[in-house]
């Protein structure tokens, strides 16, 4: 798009005027709220999608917004118009919401792709677009994560793939296992739930379903230029106050409004008239939401909520299903053997499937302990993994235990005889526990605490990831049972580590106390 000289003098022209009236209102004259949060030490995290033009001037009123808000501002993609060169980002975008530039956190849009590679967005915002690979220029990952105070925050790119196995997929999971905060915030492009013209976009649901699962409390998206507003609500759209995820579209940077056609289910508040900006206060444990209308502008929406993870957790559905790209090795003992295991070590045939073991379906794994003899199966499946993540069914049954008597029921190895994943089963004071153990490379041992389990079928989960590299120190363990996240062990030198062979069963440790049967369902691994 050709720029008029008088369209470039207006946007210069108004830069000189908003910086006149910025160092006015840093002089003193910034709102009470913001004086208030301010003096509260809580972030603010203020911004808007669909932004810049330089065939208008409403970039420039919202970025007159910002002005007067301290804090972080993030940007929702699309955030210079046609086609997010890097001309228009110096010419257009720069002189109004490019003075915010340093304190800017953006994502990209498929305008900024309209570029090939969204050179234009990469090239102009630098290492602050995509600061796992600082510094590309073209074609980059373009997701990234920071913290906020108690908050963890997460910029992605719905310009690429999401789809469950994807690189961005994964690299979420990961950032959401080794990042347990009690409050996160999620943001990208194009929404999951939209009543505007643009409306749903399924293709987001992956991305959804791994913030679902961990936890996530807030998404913000925009591309539908509006302000709409959800209740809380699981990946698939239903209804969801104990942990759902509550998401705003914020269209309202600056490009011409939509029409509202299609009102989605769970739909708050919507509005199409109005340009501005969202701000939220971002507490430890909760978070406000205000939206802020341009200069003559009066609609507005304000509230609060607190986090999913700031009170009693409620029981929640079972984690994520892998996908098949993803699935390394699955056996639910539906066939009445152990044929799909690479060996087994059964003593005789106190190892077995059996109609009685089954927790899913007709049938499970039945281990009968009547001496102190080992019995597992083994899986050679995985090859050099980094991450690695499994579930199965366990239930004690009664079994009879001395206090303080242990044995290892699941474990993981490099190669195979290096161990480096564990899952331990004990009887103390009268309970049955377990957890869950890593090893780093210099061979020490980093276990969770203990945790209760009762004499009931339940589901065990791990993920297990390697370090990145030497000295990166970012590998871990995450412990889900019945679906609840009980330990995420993190900040582990174990780079040289990887999954290569996994037993499960009574695999090692019995003690002579211990006597009699229980039973393992529904095995399931993951990369």
């Amino acid at each position: 798009m050709d720029i008029s000289p008088v369209q470039l003098l207006v946007k210069k022209l108004c830069f000189v005027l908003a910086m006149i009236l910025s160092v006015i209102m840093f002089a003193g004259l910034i709102s009470l709220a913001d004086a208030a949060a301010a003096q509260s030490n809580d972030p603010v995290f203020v911004g808007a999608g669909d932004i810049a033009n330089c065939s208008n001037d409403r970039d420039e009123s919202t970025a007159r917004l910002l002005d007067g808000i301290a804090g972080t501002v993030f940007t929702l993609g699309d955030n210079v118009y046609p086609d997010g060169t890097r001309t228009l980002f110096m010419d257009c975008y720069g002189p109004t919401w490019g003075r915010h530039k340093n304190r800017t956190r953006p994502s990209p849009g498929n305008h900024d792709y309209d570029t090939a590679g969204a050179a234009g967005y990469y090239t102009y915002f630098g290492a602050a677009a995509t600061p796992l690979e600082p510094n590309c220029t073209s074609n980059c990952k373009g997701y990234y994560s920071y913290n906020l105070g108690a908050w963890h925050i997460i910029a992605l790119n719905s310009e690429i793939s999401m789809s469950a196995g994807s690189a961005q997929e994964k690299w979420l999971r990961t950032d959401l296992a080794a990042n347990p905060s009690t409050c996160t915030l999620a943001y990208w492009h194009k929404p999951r739930f939209s009543s505007g013209q643009h409306g749903n976009y399924s293709s987001t649901q992956p991305l959804w379903q791994a913030l679902y699962d961990y936890r996530a409390d807030v998404v913000l998206s925009g591309h539908d230029h509006t302000y709409e507003r959800f209740a809380p609500q699981s990946p698939s759209g239903n209804a969801d106050s104990a942990r759902g995820i509550r998401q705003f579209v914020v269209g309202t940077g600056g490009a011409g409004l939509y029409s509202l056609p299609n009102i989605q289910a769970n739909s708050e508040v919507r509005n199409n008239t109005t340009w501005g900006v969202l701000k939220l206060i971002l507490h430890s444990t909760s978070y406000e939401w205000q939206f802020i209308p341009i200069a003559g502008k009066t609609f507005t929406d304000s509230g609060s909520a607190n986090c999913v993870g700031s009170g009693t957790l409620p029981t929640p559905t079972r984690t994520s299903t892998p996908s098949s790209s993803g699935l390394i090795f699955k056996d639910d003992f539906e066939s009445g053997n152990l044929s799909a295991w690479s060996s087994n070590t059964s003593d005789g045939g106190d190892l077995s499937v059996s109609g009685p073991a089954a927790l899913v379906g007709s049938r499970g794994l039945q281990a009968v302990i009547d001496d102190n003899n080992n019995i597992f199966v083994t899986d050679d499946s995985p090859a050099a993994e980094r991450l690695y993540r499994a579930r199965y069914y366990f239930n004690p049954n009664s079994i009879k235990m001395a206090s303080g008597d242990n044995h290892y029921i699941f474990r993981g190895y490099t190669g195979s005889s290096t161990l480096v994943l564990r899952v331990q089963f004990r009887f103390s004071n009268g309970n049955y526990q377990l957890r869950a153990a890593l090893r780093n490379d210099d061979s020490t041992w980093k276990n969770t605490n203990w945790f209760n389990i009762t004499n009931a079928s339940h589901s065990i989960e791990l993920a297990w990831r390697a370090a990145t590299g030497t000295g990166a120190n970012n590998g871990g363990l995450t412990l889900w049972i019945d679906s609840t996240q009980q330990a995420d062990l993190n900040g582990v030198d174990n780079d040289t580590r990887r999954i290569d062979k996994v037993q499960l069963g009574a695999v090692v440790g019995i003690d002579s106390g211990t006597r009699g049967t229980y039973y393992f369902d529904a095995f399931e691994s993951w990369r």
